[in-house]
């Protein structure tokens, strides 16, 4: 039976927090991801605690703040509680047209 935490919906709709969750394991595991290449393909992987289990990503992680992104603090490192946090994502800055 399918554990109810409340971050999808009938619908489709999910929250922040289990899209960031869902992304890294795309991002590790799926071989034919466009990012597969510099995670999975790196040798990057999610770890066992969190590999099946949004409910362990979310005790660990807690929700995902508004502007922030999954950050790994070691970047060769894999995706585990110690490595990672919520980090604010820098402002976009406008192109300048030099020539």
């Amino acid at each position: 039976m399918a554990k109810k935490h409340g971050h999808t919906s009938g619908s489709g709709v999910k929250s922040r927090t289990y899209n960031s969750w869902n992304s890294m394991k795309y991002r590790c595991v799926n071989p034919r991801g466009p990012m597969f290449r510099y995670f999975g393909g790196r040798g990057i992987k999610v770890c066992d605690r969190w590999l099946h289990s949004f409910e362990n990503f979310l005790a660990d992680m807690g929700l995902k703040p508004k502007g922030t992104k999954l950050d790994r603090r070691d970047k060769d490192d894999d995706y585990e509680p110690d490595n990672c946090r919520w980090a604010v994502i820098p402002p976009k800055r406008p192109r300048s047209n030099v020539k």
